[in-house]
Formats: structure tokens, sequence, C-alpha cells
């Protein structure tokens, strides 16, 4: 008998337990419909929405663009020559070429697109990581090949230049010598003697991963 009744009361605790909670979740439920169809709740999010400033930049999109992508490409060529590639100048090189490669891509045309490619494969180089040097050396050539009328004659030379460092970090000798023996051929179809000189200078120099004699 009182194992009845204790399981009784038990039984009767439980309910009124149950009951208890479904009534705090009611209780939740309702509040949370009533301050989420509130006239406060609407007014800040819109005030949220209308401040963020990604909603509406104060500022020309496309021409802060294009400037960046200008900007980061002449400073990410600086530290190329500069030629320090230790930490954190590796990071900071490797993360302006994509940010440049980037801006490229939103306002720029497939020859931008190619160099900015062609950056990124160099800062990944330089600093010996083949396998993002290589697989963005390899897209560069694509848009190289791809667009060739709209590129100017020293992009071919960079390209191959590129694509020998990225074999180079690698320490591919095979790869690296035909790609740097491309690169010369297309050099040899530069026109205007400052840009061949230009690009003789900067294929001479960098790091070629102790393979710079491969470098005719």
């Amino acid at each position: 008998m009182a194992t009845l009744q204790a399981s009784a009361h038990a039984t009767s605790t439980n309910r009124n337990l149950t009951k208890g909670a479904f009534t705090w979740k009611f209780y939740a439920f309702y509040a949370f419909k009533v301050y989420t169809n509130s006239p406060e709740l609407h007014l800040l999010t819109s005030r949220i929405r209308l401040e963020n400033p990604m909603s509406a930049p104060p500022f020309d999109v496309s021409k802060a663009d294009r400037w960046f992508a200008v900007e980061l490409n002449n400073k990410t060529w600086d530290w190329l020559e500069a030629g320090d590639y230790s930490q954190p100048n590796a990071e900071r090189m490797v993360y302006a070429a994509h940010a440049c490669c980037h801006h490229w891509f939103q306002v720029g045309g497939p020859e931008n697109h190619a160099r900015g490619e062609c950056l990124v494969a160099n800062s990944h180089a330089a600093v010996g990581e083949s396998d993002s040097a290589l697989r963005h050396a390899r897209r560069c050539l694509e848009l190289t090949s791809e667009h060739r009328d709209a590129l100017a004659d020293w992009d071919v030379a960079f390209t191959y230049d590129a694509l020998a460092r990225a074999h180079a970090a690698a320490g591919d000798k095979e790869a690296t010598a035909k790609a740097c023996s491309q690169a010369q051929e297309a050099a040899e179809e530069i026109a205007d003697n400052g840009d061949k000189e230009f690009f003789e200078k900067w294929h001479a120099a960098g790091n070629w991963h102790g393979l710079s004699k491969l470098i005719v």
C-alpha cells in the first residue's frame, strides 16, 4: 500500500512538473512571439541594417577596388624584390598578393586577372609554398594562353618565370629548367628594351631555392 501511495505521489509530482514545464514553455513562446512582432525590435533591426557600413559604403567601390589593386600590386612587388621572406613579412606579402588579385577580379580584365595570379604564384614560390605556387602559376598560364591578345608581350615571360619559380620551390630541377627556357624565349619577344631589362633583372633575382644555376 505504501508503495502504491509513493508511486501515486511520484506520478502526481511528475504530472505537476510536466504541467509546469509546459506552462513555462508556453509563456516563453508567447513572449517571444510578442517581442519579435514588436515595433521596437523592428526599429532596432532597421537601425542595425541601415547603419551597417557594408550595406552602403561611403565611397565609390569600383574606384576603391582599382586603387587597392594597384597599391597592393606595387607593395607586393617591392617586398618580392627586397628578398626578405622571413615571418611576418612572408605572410604579409602573400596576403597582399591575394588581396590584389581579388580587387583586380572585381574591376579588371583578363590581363589583370592573369597578372594577379602571377603575383600570387610568385609570392607563394618565394616563401617555399610550392603547391599553392604551382596552382596559381598554372592558372596564370591558362589565362595568358586564353587571352593572349589582351596581354602585353612581357606578360608571357613573367608567366613562365612564375611557373619556373613554383617548380623550383618544389625542388623539380627538370621542370624548372624547362620553364626557365620558355621564359627566356618569351623574353626575346619583348619589344621594349626597358621592359626586357626589367624582366631580365627580376628573372636573375629572387628566391630560386638553390636552383638559380639553371638560369642561363
